[in-house]
């Protein structure tokens, strides 16, 4: 398969290898400022909202490109986008304090 030539494929391989070399080195960098912020008491649960955290926001930076790439990225739609994430990531810790 030629890259160059199915472009959709070459951006959607490069877009899936950005947000996995993004969310794995983020959720590091999070959870070392949670585990400073905590003074060391860090558990599983930390970790996962870290993890999660960075995922949400990998993904929405990558968006971001994605609505830059298309010309259909303004203020407005910037901001939609990260009130979605914003609000996603809350309705998640709500269900899971329950």
């Amino acid at each position: 398969m030629n890259l160059e030539n199915n472009m959709t494929v070459g951006l959607s391989i490069m877009g899936i290898a950005c947000f996995l070399a993004g969310s794995s080195f983020l959720a590091l960098v999070i959870y070392l400022f949670k585990k400073l912020y905590y003074r060391g008491e860090v558990y599983i649960s930390t970790i996962h909202s870290s993890v999660r955290q960075w995922v949400l926001l990998s993904s929405g930076l990558l968006w971001w490109v994605v609505f830059f790439s298309l010309w259909v990225l303004n203020m407005k739609t910037g901001g939609l986008l990260i009130i979605i994430i914003i609000l996603f990531e809350l309705m998640i810790q709500s269900v899971s304090e329950n």
